[in-house]
């Protein structure tokens, strides 16, 4: 091979047929290691720190000794090749193949050349194992004690960082063996490489230490659109591993943009879980520089004051709104990260979006962000906002707070019916002390539509000793709308309490010609509402009734005495 590449052009077709075999040799053999490393001890050849057995394999004999030749010409006693080796650092390594000196003319010269052009993933002389000698005795048939030595099975080494001397270089040559890789869709090359670009990291100077990031800010804006997000992919981890040990101030603003750059790629593709732990880190790191008022703290503020896009956020309305738990749960999760920023978001995910979990989903995430957005949300139950609108927010305010009153009393008195009844399901849902206390105190206002929403809901609520509060209005309030709920509300209480307040309501007082009495209307409310109440008490009054001058009331009354007497 070495002689073929001497004879022909670096670019010829057969120098490239046999760099395109060589390659796709070592992609299988890689398929089940991370190196391969060549080796000399003594005369033996080893492969991966194991001595190749030529008694074994007798066919490789001449392939062997041809090979630790080639080491000796060289003037190498190792040659490593990495998983990720490509194309071009195979092509580099075989232009300096074609100058190389005479052995023993100058045994740095392959060691220079790799540091000269960035060959990160072809090692000369570099130990990546452990080279163990064994002992084995024996006797033999005469008695003759005999010593073998043979070479044992190595150890890999761990992982050493480029050396500084070959660093530049690498970085020069990244993004070229980066694009190349994602051309030929080597992932695993293109993780190993990430992997190599950030080893070492902490020990490097901080002038590199910038470069590395400025580096992969460059690659992030030249790559394609595609490319950028299997390229943040692999980038993310560790550089949240760098980014959480860096103390450079100015280090960790500039790593703090890349990472901002990285959540808008992620985003875009729909990796929510990814940016939203890329954006928990900033968070995390950028609380712990204001806790102890780091004047730093401010710089990495900026990079947490990501924008979304009008699109993306219909995206994630609609995954919020999929009905689909693992969408649901991504959106969710990305929507916390984001905090405050998003409080504009999720109130009008809450005004307009009809589907009931999605509007659940963003009071919870808006719930976690405090009372200021909390108060933002109470605010628009009165103001100029759509009836619609005030509904969707009263269906789920008691998500975020129980602190509303002043917007339940809105909404109790609020011209749409649809309004008013989404307050009464609110009251109803909540029915604790505090509830009740607000809907008498509203009960009393002297704003009808008011009152007469507030009774509604007590009488449904029920609770102890509510009927008294409702007697007292019942006896006091001149507004028939008001007697009319007073009456229904007693009836649904339906407690023998509420009878005799009923019965008076019935009663015609002739003797007082300046009375006025009930309406119509108010009497065969109060008549409906006694056969609510399984009380002879409550049949005895209504047999009263079975000739009274209002038809309604009488036949209430006929009915109820027959439905007594047939028990």
């Amino acid at each position: 091979m070495v002689r073929a590449i001497k004879l022909y052009p670096l670019k010829s077709k057969t120098v490239s047929s046999i760099l395109h075999k060589l390659l796709q040799t070592l992609e299988r053999f890689f398929n089940g290691q991370n190196v391969l490393s060549l080796s000399r001890a003594s005369d033996n050849l080893l492969v991966n720190g194991q001595r190749l057995d030529l008694s074994e394999f007798t066919d490789f004999k001449g392939l062997a000794t041809n090979f630790l030749k080639f080491l000796d010409d060289i003037g190498l006693a190792s040659l490593t090749f990495q998983k990720n080796i490509s194309y071009s650092q195979l092509a580099t390594f075989m232009e300096a193949l074609r100058d190389v000196p005479d052995a023993g003319a100058d045994s740095n010269y392959l060691k220079e050349f790799a540091k000269a052009h960035g060959l990160s993933d072809i090692l000369f002389d570099q130990n990546l194992y452990e080279t163990r000698v064994a002992q084995r005795t024996a006797v033999k048939a005469d008695g003759l004690l005999i010593i073998e030595q043979s070479v044992g099975v190595q150890k890999r080494q761990p992982e050493k960082p480029i050396p500084a001397e070959l660093y530049d270089n690498f970085l020069a040559r990244l993004p070229e063996q980066l694009e190349e890789f994602f051309l030929e869709g080597e992932a695993a090359k293109i993780e190993r490489l990430i992997t190599l670009l950030f080893l070492g990291y902490q020990d490097r100077e901080l002038t590199i230490r910038n470069k590395v990031i400025q580096v992969c800010q460059n690659l992030l804006t030249q790559l394609t659109v595609a490319y950028q997000h299997d390229f943040v992919k692999v980038l993310v981890s560790p550089l949240l591993a760098e980014f959480a040990r860096e103390k450079e101030p100015k280090t960790i603003a500039v790593m703090a943009s890349l990472l901002n750059c990285s959540v808008r790629a992620l985003i875009q593709y729909v990796e929510y879980p990814l940016a939203s732990k890329v954006l928990t880190y900033l968070q995390n790191r950028y609380h712990k520089l204001k806790k102890i008022k780091d004047s730093h703290a401010q710089i990495l503020a900026h990079s947490l004051d990501l924008q979304l896009e009008p699109i993306t956020q219909e995206l994630l309305v609609e995954d919020l709104k999929s009905g689909e738990p693992v969408r649901q749960r991504n959106a969710a999760q990305l929507l916390q990260s984001l905090g405050p920023k998003v409080s504009a978001l999720l109130i009008d995910i809450i005004k307009r979006e009809q589907d009931y979990r999605a509007r659940q989903i963003a009071a919870n995430l808006l719930q976690k962000q405090g009372p200021p957005a909390v108060e933002r949300l109470k605010r628009l139950l009165v103001l100029e906002i759509s009836a619609e609108e005030r509904i969707r927010i009263l269906d789920i305010i008691d998500i975020l707070t129980t602190d509303f009153k002043n917007e339940l009393f809105f909404a109790l008195g609020d011209e749409d019916p649809k309004v008013r009844a989404a307050a009464y399901r609110l009251a109803e849902r909540l029915n604790d002390d505090q509830i009740v206390e607000w809907l008498l105190e509203f009960a009393r206002s002297q704003q009808p539509i008011i009152a007469v929403g507030a009774i509604k809901c007590l009488g449904k609520l029920n609770p102890s000793q509510v009927e008294k509060e409702l007697i007292t209005l019942l006896n006091s309030s001149k507004d028939e709308s008001v007697l009319v709920a007073c009456c229904r509300a007693l009836g649904q209480i339906a407690r023998p309490t509420c009878i005799e307040a009923l019965s008076k309501v019935l009663e015609t007082k002739r003797f007082l010609f300046f009375h006025k009495g009930n309406s119509a209307q108010v009497r065969a409310t109060a008549a409906f509402a006694l056969t609510q109440i399984p009380h002879s008490k409550a049949t005895h009054h209504l047999a009263q009734l079975v000739n009274d001058r209002d038809p309604r009331i009488c036949q209430i009354a006929q009915n109820s005495v027959q439905s007594v007497q047939s028990n």
